[in-house]
């Protein structure tokens, strides 16, 4: 049996996990997962794949230091197991036996012509039809430029889509954290009409899986790329987003308090207006 990576549903239909990883055995269990990889996207009804990193994300430079230091302790890391190819490498090569139940493999344009920073592909794991982004520009703890914003909003969009019609999206990126987190939550943010809605929809991802969203520079990506949320936030609200974006880590829990306290009263309210028409 692989050591497969971790997966969680953070919203209903949005699946987060690692990359399909290549390694050496470890304690006599192969380090390869994209078996199960590929037996989770069918036992899911995957329809939508999006993928966040470059090709030899975790050993491209800087990149190795990153997440070397992040991974610093463990017992058992996947910072030496590269990430497979699996789309340009694997299922395009039928002799590859890692190939097993793929089909249809083919690409597809995108609007944005030879220069854009998204690759898309259309494939059929055991006759089950995936569409596949992958945004190969992507560094780890960092963010799209913002010429390449409009690409990222053209996925998010996408996605928000295939969950309408009742699909399921699977989204990837080295462990699954911080630019994963950075888009879902550009994703929720389209459905939503204020920035306390979008704060409350973070947390609940905090809740379902640590770190998504890593940086406060992500943090302000996913604002910025939502300009109709700040324009209804409140004054004091726009003031705290500012403060929670500037300093990070402690700032970011005082407003995510703020938000807590929030929604304890929103709750606290219902609990008494229930009471009183139930007298």
């Amino acid at each position: 049996m692989a050591r497969f990576i971790n997966a969680n549903e953070v919203h209903p239909g949005i699946i987060v996990t690692q990359c399909p990883l290549l390694g050496a055995p470890h304690d006599g269990a192969s380090a390869e997962t994209l078996t199960d990889w590929k037996r989770m996207v069918v036992e899911q009804n995957v329809s939508v794949v999006v993928q966040l990193h470059p090709f030899g994300d975790n050993v491209s430079e800087g990149g190795a230091v990153q997440v070397a230091s992040a991974c610093e302790g463990r017992a058992q890391t996947f910072c030496e197991m590269p990430c497979v190819d699996w789309v340009g490498s694997v299922f395009t090569n039928a002799s590859d036996p890692r190939s097993a139940g793929v089909s249809d493999v083919r690409s597809v344009s995108t609007p944005f012509g030879g220069e854009a920073a998204i690759m898309q592909y259309a494939y059929s794991i055991a006759g089950r039809h995936i569409d596949h982004f992958w945004f190969h520009k992507w560094r780890d703890f960092e963010t799209p430029s913002a010429a390449q914003r409009e690409q990222v909003l053209w996925m998010a969009s996408a996605v928000r889509e295939a969950l309408r019609s009742g699909g399921k999206a699977l989204v990837v990126c080295y462990s699954g954290r911080g630019r994963s987190g950075t888009f879902i939550s550009i994703v929720l943010g389209l459905e939503l009409d204020s920035t306390s809605e979008l704060v409350d929809a973070i947390v609940g991802l905090r809740e379902s899986r640590d770190s998504m969203l890593e940086t406060p520079a992500q943090s302000r990506f996913v604002l910025d790329s939502l300009p109709h949320l700040q324009s209804s936030a409140p004054l004091w609200r726009t003031a705290a987003r500012e403060y929670w974006l500037g300093l990070g880590g402690l700032a970011c829990l005082v407003f995510l308090s703020a938000s807590f306290v929030g929604r304890r009263r929103r709750s606290r309210a219902a609990r008494l207006s229930r009471k009183a028409k139930d007298s």
